[in-house]
């Protein structure tokens, strides 16, 4: 894959801003003193925005290798031409680097850290700083500068100069010094040439420094005659440079002990000093002030006495000269590769590209800057035509620098003119009126021509000219291409524009007389056929690559044709059938919009484009890119080969074959590699691997994971003004050819494991031999796939051989086993089948014997019964007997419901299981179920729930007699489950499941005895019941009742639960499809059943009917008292002392439960509902907290007060433990006083809460002084809420709980706890009480009668109003109506 081509990194703004800066500024140089001392070709400006570290730089330094190394504000960068490498130096703040210099024998650069007076020493081979040690301090924290001469690094210090030797560890220096020269006054600046160290001082002398023979002299400042501080210095072959700060520098001679003042003084209204000085070659210096830039030439190397020319410019010339005014901070010029690097403060560094005297400029006038051909004639004349300032010839027949033009005699000054030079030598020149003019250079002959397309009309204003083979011209006009011959004056034949081709910009034939034409649609080949011309089509599309205008059509002497486009440069092969080469934009090619070619005489194309100039060797198609600032128009070869170009400053030329010669390619470094698509540091780990120990460019050899194996590399030449287009690379063994790449980088993805050598070459341009760069790859093996791993492989596959042996001998040895096995189940099955009749036959004889003996039971307690029922009903018994008798009376019932149901199953397990089906209603077969039990339910303290208002009037199919048996039966379960005292719930639904209807029966008690096992495995629909501790009540009749309900397609289910007690489901299914084909089932008639004459429960809304099941045992529970009345207490404790201790003081005046854990106190509370907990914090299994939020969130034990008893200490813990709702919160040890006295506060305050609620509602049984003392308390404005939108809502027979929460804007379970807590009740006994409360108040305003009242309270029917009202105030509603009137009676008299 081809990534960024290398000239990518050139912003090309920034690079015409600075080409015109120094194009002024150094343009004006040339003038003065040469045209082939200073020319700026190409600029690039590099930033932050390119990767440089910081953009004030202090020093530029390169390093042996050809590297740059810059000193920035925050440490240092190295540029290799591509990427920059950021070593940022940052302590407490950052460091920044005012000076480098290299100890090439190790590798270390040394810096000179000037903000802060101290030196640092950085690796380039490991890429990091190292620690500096030293038994002197006063040697690494005051340094003033530092240079290094001979190997051996010297610095300034505030005693002199001293020489430095180290000794480096693994990552540290151990620094030693030695001071070698002292001096009076404090240096500030040291330099060194090859003999001499030379040090500037604060009063302006230099001390000279001779490091060889240690002998030292001082150029006393007096020397330099000025008043002016001398402010810099600068040693630069064998010359000493002293920069004043006023103008003058000084050369320096130590060998001779001469000086010499060069003036170079600016004006005096300028305060001007030279800041930097550097060298080009022997003889040429660039020097810079703050507002310009000199050239200093000299005329041999005797700087003392030479000759010298100094040019100088101002940036007053240049409208952006604020950019780097005032700003250079250091200068370097890179003599191998031709480019000056310039510094900064703040504005980052320019990169200038410097051409030396083999290419030359001729500077021309505005007037001729618009030209579009040019020509040398036969006696060396250069011809120019503009566009608008008609045609110019040169004034001598020699090209110089300083050659000047005049305007051709036959031209006009504002016409446009264009040209074309044949193969005889003639020139051909027309213009915009259409005429032609044939000039014979060698004769001074002029002809003139015409041309028309009919003989009278003219062409038009001609754009293009071509002179062909066949003595004809090719004339491009306004309105379109003409063949002229211009012999016998006539138009051959033309093509008018149309709207596909309205433009053709370029002219070519081939050896074979082909035109080959470049249009705005592509190229196109025209033949004359008649009078008209014919293009033909398809080149590109062929290629495959896009139509675009073409910019210019060439053909070189190999017959081969380029063609070139904006974005793209192609040829054709000497066939001219197929593009053997494509250079696309940015990615073959640096730039576009190829305006010229030409070939030189070595057989070499030259192309000139819109940022520079390209070569390209037509054998090995290898390129080169000479960038310069202009755009390139034309170009045309010199008598003596050189190459003439115009461009939009002028005038260029140069002999290629010498520029040629100087574009050596280099050598290639691998300046980065990337590890899957990312540059990787020295060091730095990916996917757990270091991947590079020192530099790209120093690592010979790449050791990889499998996962690292996607590679990058980038290249560099480290030439900095130019890189070769085409490169050349291989992986060995995988390669063998070399692949041609014209980008910088190379890419290898998913690289197998395997050793490898990737070798890299440029192409030469000059068909030489270059260096090859090589590194070898090792990508290691995945560990499964290594030597090991399938060594393992080919053990488990043993393994598992020998298993799989071992397994088919088991299984064989295993079938023979159960076939033996097999014939002794059949022998054991027969015997067993023999037991089984024997049993059966038992069986019936026992429940024979069973079913005698209930008939023998029954007829004694018949005679039981009876009299028990007459001493119910007799009123003349005391009530205490008459309370004994009723217990006796209903446990007399419940036995004789057990013996009828017992006697029932016996009959019934001997009939033939055939069902008599017809069609009954669904709601009266559940009702004639429960009026069977009417004589127990009167009797026995079960409150039986069924919601008679859902008048359904679906019928089911069923056998009417078992299936009643089996309602009754289950039942018959319910009661005694609840132990004949409790809640029994009766629902009659309908469900759909896998899509068929069903009738559901479903009959819940809120017994806590669990079923018995086998019964729950039976009717489970998962397999393997819940185990549970206590099995009692077996479940009588559960065989026979299941084989009914499968018999009818259905179901029966049972759930179960210690909380919320059992629940069974009978499915029936809807209609009677079900029964076709059915040999036991049998069609009747129906029989007469008893339907529904009275209600017999209260109504029960669906939202509130499994809430109320756990707030009716709650308030049972809540309500029973212990046999001595005392209060109960359950303490949760660990501790068996403390345990013991609470129960010594608390049992003469509580009932005390106790718990050894959380867990077991959640537990006994839920069973035995204390009117008061004790709880430690700390205990095992479950603490206290979590007890206690556990509790105070569970509806049936969230009113109970709960104090926490703890020996946890602080703030944190009391508000957690109240967080978590406990009531109070005591340290251990406790004061029992105070223990006593907030536990009976706790109770008593619950008492009176209830108290106070209950005295609220019953407003008809206080007095009233308890009515006064009520109305002083203070009441819950929650509560006084809840009871002003229940009298609100009495007889609106929609309401329920869930409209209440919905009122009140909280959830249901919130408003069941919240109003637990406040008041003791249940949300519908305080519901309840409200309606009674208003009832009561509606009874003594006579005005009402009871049915009545009993709507206006949301009641429908009398009997369960009566009962709720019995409940409430112990007497019916027309015996409260008569005592409140004999109490006014009684107020009255």
């Amino acid at each position: 894959m081809i990534k960024t081509p290398y000239f990518c990194l050139i912003n090309f703004r920034k690079m015409r801003f600075f080409a015109v800066l120094l194009l002024t500024i150094f343009g004006c140089i040339r003038l003065i003193a040469s045209p082939k001392d200073f020319y700026q070709s190409e600029i690039q400006h590099l930033t932050q925005e390119d990767g440089l570290a910081n953009n004030t730089l202090y020093n530029i330094y390169q390093d042996k290798n050809g590297f740059i190394w810059l000193g920035t504000d925050v440490g240092i960068s190295r540029y290799d031409g591509i990427h920059f490498h950021n070593y940022e130096l940052i302590d407490t703040e950052p460091q920044a680097v005012q000076r480098i210099c290299e100890m090439e024998q190790d590798q270390l650069l040394w810096l000179e850290l000037g903000r802060y007076y101290r030196i640092g020493c950085f690796d380039k081979t490991n890429g990091e700083f190292l620690a500096l040690e030293c038994d002197s301090s006063k040697i690494l924290s005051c340094i003033y500068d530092i240079c290094i001469a001979d190997s051996i690094l010297y610095v300034l210090t505030p005693e002199g100069i001293e020489q430095i030797k180290y000794q480096r560890n693994k990552r540290s220096i151990l620094i030693t010094s030695k001071l070698v020269v002292s001096h009076r006054y404090p240096l500030k600046k040291l330099v060194c040439d090859d003999k001499f160290l030379y040090a500037l001082d604060k009063g302006n002398n230099i001390l000279a420094y001779n490091y060889h023979t240690g002998k030292h002299h001082v150029i006393r400042y007096s020397r330099f005659q000025t008043q002016r501080n001398l402010c810099d210095i600068k040693a630069m072959n064998d010359c000493l440079w002293v920069m004043s700060d006023w103008g003058n520098t000084y050369c320096y001679n130590a060998e001779l002990d001469k000086l010499r003042t060069l003036n170079l003084s600016l004006d005096k209204e300028e305060s001007s000093f030279i800041s930097h000085v550097t060298m080009k070659n022997d003889s040429t210096f660039f020097a810079c002030t703050p507002n310009s830039m000199l050239c200093i030439s000299f005329d041999g190397t005797d700087y003392i006495h030479a000759n010298t020319k100094i040019s100088k410019t101002s940036f007053d010339q240049f409208k952006h000269k604020a950019f780097i005014k005032n700003r250079i901070t250091d200068l370097y010029v890179d003599n191998k590769n031709n480019v000056m690097w310039i510094g900064t403060f703040g504005k980052g560094m320019l990169k200038s590209s410097l051409m030396d005297k083999d290419i030359t400029r001729i500077l021309l006038n505005e007037d001729l800057l618009d030209m579009n051909g040019i020509a040398e004639d036969a006696k060396g004349y250069i011809w120019l035509t503009t566009e608008h300032h008609g045609v110019w010839r040169s004034t001598e027949n020699q090209v110089t620098p300083n050659m000047t033009f005049k305007r051709w005699e036959k031209s006009s000054s504002d016409e446009y003119y264009c040209m074309f030079k044949d193969e005889s030598g003639l020139l051909w020149i027309a213009n915009d009126q259409g005429i032609v003019y044939q000039n014979n250079p060698l004769t001074g002959q002029i002809t003139t021509y015409r041309p028309t397309y009919d003989g009278t009309n003219s062409i038009g204003s001609i754009k293009k000219i071509y002179f062909c083979i066949h003595n004809r011209l090719w004339l491009v006009s306004e309105k379109g291409l003409f063949i002229y011959d211009y012999l016998n004056n006539q138009c051959l034949g033309s093509m008018p524009f149309n709207n596909t081709i309205h433009k053709i910009t370029a002219l070519c034939e081939d050896r074979d007389g082909i035109m080959w034409l470049g249009t705005n649609d592509g190229v196109r080949t025209a033949v004359l056929k008649g009078k008209n011309i014919e293009l033909s089509n398809g080149r590109e599309q062929k290629a495959g690559i896009s139509k675009s205008e073409v910019l210019s059509i060439y053909m070189n002497r190999y017959n081969q044709i380029y063609i070139s486009y904006a974005d793209k440069v192609v040829r054709l092969d000497e066939q001219h059938e197929s593009f053997d080469d494509i250079k696309i934009l940015h990615k073959d090619i640096m730039g576009g919009h190829v305006k010229c070619v030409i070939d030189d005489k070595s057989g070499n194309s030259w192309l000139g484009n819109n940022i520079g100039i390209m070569t390209i060797n037509n054998k090995n198609k290898a390129s080169y890119t000479y960038p310069f600032p202009e755009r390139f128009y034309d170009v045309c070869q010199l008598n003596d080969g050189r190459l003439l170009w115009s461009n939009s400053e002028g005038l260029m030329y140069f002999h290629p074959q010498v520029l040629r010669q100087k574009s050596l390619p280099g050598h290639l470094y691998i300046s980065d590699i990337g590890i899957n698509y990312n540059i990787v540091d020295i060091n730095e780990k990916v996917n757990g691997q270091v991947i590079l120990h020192k530099p790209a460019y120093l690592t010979k050899e790449l050791v990889l994971t499998h996962n690292n194996n996607s590679l990058v590399f980038y290249l560099t030449n480290l030439n900095y003004n130019q890189m070769p287009n085409k490169i050349e690379y291989r992986l060995l063994p995988e390669q063998n050819q070399w692949v041609t790449t014209y980008q910088n980088e190379i890419e290898y993805s998913n690289i197998a494991p395997g050793n490898y050598i990737l070798e890299i070459r440029p192409v030469s341009i000059n068909d030489e031999e270059t260096q090859v760069t090589r590194i070898d790859i090792h990508v290691k093996k995945h560990w499964a796939t290594t030597e090991w791993a399938f060594c393992c492989y080919f053990l488990l596959i043993g393994l598992f051989a020998a298993l799989l042996w071992y397994y088919l001998r088991s299984k064989k040895e295993r079938r023979n086993f159960y076939q033996k096995k097999d014939e002794q189940l059949k022998q054991m099955l027969a015997e067993e089948i023999k037991s089984r009749k024997e049993e059966n036959t038992i069986y019936r004889l026992c429940n024979q014997a069973r079913q005698s003996l209930m008939h023998e039971i029954k007829t004694p307690l018949s005679l039981i019964t009876s009299p028990l029922k007459e001493m119910v009903n007799a009123s003349s018994l005391p009530i205490i007997f008459q309370q004994k008798a009723k217990t006796a009376y209903r446990n007399a019932i419940g036995m004789q419901n057990i013996c009828d149901l017992m006697l029932d199953i016996y009959e019934r397990e001997n009939e033939e299981l055939i069902l008599n089906v017809s069609s009954y209603p669904a709601m009266h077969v559940i009702y004639n179920a429960i009026t069977a039990s009417n004589e127990l339910l009167n009797v026995a303290p079960i409150k039986l729930h069924y919601d008679k208002s859902n008048q359904v009037k679906e019928e089911i199919w069923i056998d009417y007699k078992k299936v009643k048996y089996i309602l009754q039966n289950v039942l018959s379960n319910a009661y005694r489950h609840i132990s004949y005292a409790g809640n029994v719930y009766v629902d009659l639904l309908f469900e759909t499941i896998d899509g068929k209807k069903y009738c559901c029966y479903r009959i819940k008690d809120d017994g806590k005895e669990m079923i018995e096992k086998s019964a729950v495995y039976l009717l489970s629909r998962e397999e393997g019941g819940k185990q549970f501790a206590k099995q009692l009540h077996p479940e009588l009749g559960i065989i026979l009742m299941k084989e009914h309900i499968v018999a009818h397609h259905g179901d029966i289910r049972i759930e179960q639960d210690t909380e919320s007690g059992s629940c069974v489901s009978i499915y029936i299914p809807m209609g009677k499809d079900h029964f076709e084909g059915d040999k036991r089932v049998k069609f009747i008639e129906p029989e007469k059943i008893e339907q529904p004459k009275e209600k017999i429960v209260s109504i029960i809304t669906p939202e509130e009917k499994e809430q109320q099941i756990k707030e009716e045992q709650e308030s049972i529970s809540l309500l029973a008292t212990t046999n001595n009345g005392k209060h109960k207490m359950l303490v949760i404790e660990d501790h068996k002392d403390i345990r013991l201790y609470l129960k010594v003081l608390f049992s003469s005046e509580y009932t005390i439960v106790m718990a050894e854990n959380g867990e077991e106190g959640v537990k006994m509370a839920r069973h035995e509902l204390p009117d008061i907990i004790l709880t430690d914090i700390m205990m095992p299994v479950m603490d206290g907290f979590e007890a206690t939020r556990i509790l105070k969130e569970d509806l049936k034990t969230c009113h109970i007060p709960i104090i926490h008893l703890t020996a946890l200490t602080g703030d944190t813990n009391a508000v957690k433990g109240l967080e978590y709702g406990a009531d109070d919160y005591i340290l251990k040890p406790f004061n029992a006083e105070i223990l006593r006295s907030k536990v009976r506060r706790l109770i008593e305050n619950r008492l009176n809460l209830k108290k106070a609620y209950m005295k609220l509602m019953m407003t008809s049984s206080i007095s009233e002084s308890d009515k006064q003392e009520n109305e002083e308390q203070k009441e819950d404005p929650f509560i006084k809420q809840i009871f002003e939108i229940v009298e609100k809502n009495l007889q609106n027979p929609e309401f329920s709980v869930k409209r209440l929460a919905e009122m009140l804007n909280m959830s249901q379970p919130t408003l069941y706890r919240r109003v637990k807590m406040l008041t003791n009740y249940t949300i519908i006994e305080l519901i309840r009480g409200v309606r009674l409360r208003n009832a009561a108040s509606l009874l003594r305003t006579k005005k009402y009668s009871i049915q009545e009242v009993s709507e206006m309270v949301g009641y429908n029917d009398i009997p369960t109003f009566r009962k709720h009202f019995v409940d409430f105030y112990g007497v019916t509603p027309s015996q409260f109506t008569k005592e409140e009137e004999s109490s006014e009676k009684k107020k009255m008299g």
